[in-house]
């Protein structure tokens, strides 16, 4: 399949909001985690399993969409950060 420079642009614009939202989204489930083991002390450990599996989430989704933009041959701002954390 042979996708055109507007099917391109639009596609890494699709990667771009799908990183984002999932970020929010994964902001406000760790900050939902924190403030409930904060007022819920007995349920502080497995807040934490959600604090550090949203964290691996976001890693995942992040490294993904990297991957996916390099494959396609398309630069986003993460494709930018990334290149210069592999310098």
């Amino acid at each position: 399949m042979i996708l055109t420079g507007e099917q391109l642009k639009l596609l890494a614009l699709k990667i771009s909001k799908f990183r984002h939202d999932v970020a929010n989204d994964l902001t406000v489930l760790h900050t939902v985690a924190e403030i409930t083991g904060r007022l819920h002390p007995e349920t502080a450990s497995r807040m934490n399993v959600i604090l550090r599996n949203s964290e691996k989430i976001n890693q995942t989704v992040r490294l993904f969409t990297f991957e996916l933009e390099q494959l396609l041959g398309v630069r986003g701002e993460l494709s930018e950060d990334m290149g210069r954390v592999k310098e």
